[in-house]
C-alpha cells in the first residue's frame, strides 16, 4: 500500500535564480564594503521605533513608511527593529556606498533608491548563513558601542 501524498501548501511560481560569476563577485565586493562600514568606529547603528517617533522623523525629514535611514552628519544608521533588521541594515549601508554616484534632487534619489533595492535583492539572495551571522555580530558590536 502506498503512502498518501501530502497536500501542497504553496507552490513556487518564480523560476530559480541562476547565479552568475559576475553577480557573485559583485555580492562579495559589496558585502566587503558593508562589513567595512560596520567595522568603522565612526559609524553607529541605533535601533528605534522609527515609524512611531515623530520628533526623530521631523529631524531626519523622513516620509511615512520609512523603516531605516542614514544620518550622514552624525554617521548614525537608524533602524526600526520591528522589521527585518538584516536586510534593512544592508539597504542603508548600500545607500552609504552608492550615494556618491548620484546627485541631489528627487529624480536622483529615486534612481539611487532603485539601484539600492536591486543591489539589496542581489545581496540577500547570495548571502550565506555564515555571512548573515557575521553581519549580525558586526551590527551588535555597533549597538553595544553606542553612547546613551
Amino acid at each position: 500500500m502506498s503512502k498518501p501524498k501530502r497536500p501542497v501548501l504553496f507552490e513556487v511560481t518564480r523560476k530559480p535564480h541562476h547565479k552568475t560569476k559576475s553577480e557573485q563577485r559583485l555580492h562579495y565586493r559589496l558585502l566587503g564594503r558593508v562589513y567595512a562600514i560596520l567595522r568603522d568606529e565612526d559609524w553607529q547603528v541605533r535601533y528605534c521605533r522609527l515609524c512611531d517617533n515623530p520628533k526623530l522623523r521631523r529631524k531626519l525629514e523622513l516620509e511615512d513608511e520609512v523603516i531605516g535611514t542614514v544620518d550622514y552628519e552624525t554617521q548614525i544608521i537608524y533602524i526600526d527593529f520591528r522589521y527585518d533588521v538584516l536586510s534593512t541594515v544592508v539597504h542603508e549601508c548600500l545607500h552609504i556606498i552608492v550615494t556618491d554616484r548620484f546627485g541631489s534632487g528627487k529624480a536622483q534619489y529615486e534612481a539611487e533608491e532603485k539601484e539600492v533595492r536591486r543591489l539589496e535583492k542581489l545581496m540577500m539572495e547570495y548571502m550565506t548563513r555564515t555571512q548573515a551571522t557575521r553581519l549580525h555580530h558586526l551590527i551588535s558590536a555597533r549597538l553595544m558601542e553606542r553612547k546613551m
